[in-house]
């Protein structure tokens, strides 16, 4: 029998990773009010959870031009090349500095998205604050970016460089986001529940591989795991989980070996499409590819013991709603 976990965001928000709405309200608050003093819309969207984070975020709006309208983002003052220099590793002269900020300020216009933020339904009103939806400003972008001309968003003309510079901008925000919120997250206790769901997965993927190892290793009765995952928002975290935990059992020297001649047995990821990244033990950069039935089918044919858990692959629909049913899934897997 099979079965599918549906992961959903619930997993991530449980370690204090933004989901979509609390993005909204991240990019609004940042951008809004205009009146606001910078320090305090930092903190406001950054929820108070990372005080340690505040400093540098300003020094990076502050950089981009934060407090200036469209027009004059060219012009730069000594507070801002004062930002830009705490956060360089040594000393540049301040013609050096200037150029830096400039490139930055025409490759991540902050000035323009804060622009188009107030043009988003309920950007102002202090009401309809949940109206304000980052899929409207991604919308909004898009729109106007691929159309190739310019908008108005407000009394502001925006030409397309700039709506395109804005999006950098906004992707931008929300890796440092991203980033910050996985700096909080890696203190959690919560995030070693995680690994342990991930850890007991892979050690459950070993023993069936034990208890099957009379099938042919080539066919899916054997290399198939009887536990996929379909995940409906993309959630690095839970996969990250699994890849780790998946290495550690593979490198252990206590792995199991099976078949005439033995063989290693080891367990993968089948993430349904391939997903190249850079091995993370390796310095030097090299491309790495994740693993999919059509290669361990071929690698078992010649004498590997590989088996793979399905991602995006469904059956049987047990839903996972946050971190009470984690730990029972724990407990399913161990039967």
């Amino acid at each position: 029998m099979k079965t599918v976990v549906f992961w959903g965001a619930g997993a991530t928000a449980s370690l204090g990773i933004r989901t979509t709405q609390k993005q909204s309200a991240f990019i609004r608050n940042l951008a809004l009010p205009d009146d606001t003093l910078l320090d305090e819309r930092v903190r406001k969207a950054l929820e108070g959870k990372a005080d340690s984070w505040c400093g540098a975020f300003q020094d990076l709006l502050t950089i981009l031009g934060d407090g200036r309208c469209v027009p004059k983002a060219t012009e730069i003052d000594g507070h801002e090349i004062e930002a830009m220099q705490r956060n360089w590793e040594r000393t540049y002269s301040e013609r050096e500095l200037r150029q830096r900020i400039l490139h930055l300020r025409t490759t991540y216009d902050w000035l323009a998205l804060k622009e188009i933020v107030k043009a988003c339904p309920g950007s102002k009103e202090p009401a309809c604050r949940k109206r304000f939806k980052i899929n409207d400003l991604f919308n909004i972008m898009d729109l106007h970016g691929q159309s190739g001309h310019g908008f108005h968003a407000g009394d502001t003309f925006l030409t397309p460089q700039q709506v395109g510079s804005a999006k950098n901008a906004l992707e931008m925000l929300l890796q440092t986001m991203f980033f910050i919120d996985w700096q909080v997250a890696r203190k959690d206790e919560q995030l070693e529940l995680h690994y342990h769901f991930a850890r007991v997965l892979a050690e459950r993927m070993q023993r069936l591989g034990i208890e099957r190892s009379d099938q042919r290793y080539d066919s899916p009765q054997f290399y198939l795991g009887d536990v996929s995952f379909a995940c409906m928002n993309y959630d690095p975290i839970g996969l990250w989980c699994q890849m780790v935990a998946n290495r550690n059992l593979n490198k252990s020297p206590t792995a199991p070996h099976i078949g005439s001649p033995a063989s290693k047995l080891e367990v993968f990821l089948d993430q349904a499409h391939f997903v190249s990244g850079v091995r993370p033990e390796k310095k030097e950069p090299r491309v790495w590819h994740s693993m999919s039935e059509a290669v361990v089918q071929r690698l078992n044919e010649v004498g590997q013991r590989i088996r793979v858990t399905k991602v995006l692959a469904a059956t049987r629909v047990p839903v996972l709603e946050g971190v009470s049913k984690l730990r029972e899934a724990v407990e399913l897997l161990r039967i």
